[in-house]
């Protein structure tokens, strides 16, 4: 009988134990969703449901560093790849839409804010899944795609001003309010001279393609502009650094080379005057 008893308590302890135990594990399985999800908030805009900048530097950098290292790799060895990988890279591009305030002014922030988050889907949808559009600040976005081959992005910043113009954007809910944008670009590869990857680190890419997306935006809008390696290169900090601020300086000592895009066909190099 006490054998049956202490039994009994033995199946009953041992079931409360596998209880407690169960109810441990969902726990801990909360707290680990939980967590993901608070993560994937802190990475991301509120409004267009883009990643944000904190996305670029705790979750991108890491594979743009593994990017940089196999370019490296490539570089220093004598595979038989190389000639196939030293075409591609990761595209940087600016955008910015063009005359937003006049949008927000006229029709109100609700507006602004559902122009916003249509036109950050229709970036998304013009990308592969591997690849990241960020949303910078207001009305600029960044988008990065990775391990491409270079020769497509010019293709691809044609593409996008293109559909961006040709989109009919709703302006609120349960009307037939459309309107009509376009957007400036400004884009280069990384790394931008693929014998030097070390020359240019991925934020001062970004830097000179925001400088080449100032041009567009100076120089008639609704265009792409390009920024590729000239023949020489900046030989002091100072030279680096005033390249990263001035590209038309860049473009005199030859440093780099614009090549502009504009929404006609048309193609002009760093002589030619925009119109």
């Amino acid at each position: 009988m006490l054998l049956s008893a202490l039994g009994l308590v033995l199946a009953v302890y041992r079931v409360r134990v596998a209880g407690l135990k169960c109810r441990g594990q969902e726990l801990e399985r909360i707290v680990e969703q939980k967590t993901h999800e608070l993560r994937e908030m802190s990475l991301t805009d509120p409004l267009t449901g883009l990643r944000n900048r904190r996305f670029l530097t705790e979750v991108l950098s890491t594979d743009i560093q593994a990017f940089l290292d196999f370019k490296k790799y490539v570089l220093s060895s004598r595979n038989s790849r190389r000639g196939l990988d030293e075409v591609s890279v990761f595209g940087v591009f600016m955008l910015d839409i063009d005359h937003f305030k006049q949008l927000n002014d006229r029709f109100g922030h609700e507006a602004g804010d559902r122009f916003l988050t249509e036109f950050a889907q229709l970036l998304k949808c013009s990308i592969r899944l591997n690849d990241v559009v960020v949303r910078t600040g207001g009305e600029e976005f960044l988008v990065v795609l990775k391990n491409t081959d270079v020769a497509y992005l010019d293709l691809f910043a044609t593409k996008i001003l293109a559909k961006i113009a040709e989109q009919s954007f709703l302006l609120s809910e349960g009307t037939s309010s459309k309107i009509h944008k376009t957007c400036s670009v400004g884009y280069s590869a990384f790394p931008l001279i693929d014998a030097e990857p070390d020359k240019y680190n991925f934020e001062q890419i970004m830097m000179l393609a925001d400088q080449a997306l100032y041009y567009a935006k100076a120089h008639g809008r609704n265009q792409a502009v390009r920024v590729l390696a000239g023949p020489a290169r900046p030989e002091t900090p100072e030279q680096a650094e005033k390249l990263l601020k001035n590209l038309e300086y860049g473009e005199q000592k030859g440093y780099v080379i614009k090549k502009v895009f504009r929404m006609s066909g048309d193609e002009s190099s760093s002589s030619g005057t925009p119109g």
